[in-house]
């Protein structure tokens, strides 16, 4: 999905809101840096001009985004680990306690993969996500 929306633009700087681990790593297979999971100042600062972006030690936030139940119910994403073997999602992001609140991510796409078509790039399913996944 996010490869068919990338091949015929010019989209330099990816940015979400999210509490699911599953959309940083997907983010992850077309972009060399991922904000927060790397960091990297640049990114931060874009992370913090988005609307409604808190800083809080470090790691952007939007608070309050999803309501006093948040969104997902009984089934959190961010109760699973970002990193094959690690710590919850809410763990290594402790704003993402509260079920209401979301983590502001921005990334950096892969110079080849910026303005060319899905013709023009690898297979998709070559990509390796760039964060140790496979360690």
């Amino acid at each position: 999905m996010l490869q068919f929306y990338l091949r015929d633009t010019d989209v330099r700087i990816l940015a979400t809101y999210t509490r699911n681990p599953a959309i940083m790593r997907m983010i992850g297979t077309v972009a060399h840096t991922v904000y927060p999971a790397s960091d990297d100042e640049e990114l931060k600062e874009l992370a913090g001009k988005m609307e409604h972006a808190t800083q809080i030690s470090g790691v952007t936030y939007h608070i309050d985004r999803y309501g006093p139940d948040g969104l997902f119910g009984d089934d959190d994403p961010a109760e699973r680990s970002y990193l094959k073997r690690g710590p919850a999602l809410k763990v290594m992001y402790r704003q993402l306690e509260s079920v209401s609140n979301a983590l502001i991510v921005t990334a950096r796409v892969m110079p080849h993969l910026v303005g060319v078509t899905l013709s023009q790039t690898t297979d998709i399913t070559h990509f390796k996500y760039n964060g140790g996944q496979d360690e």
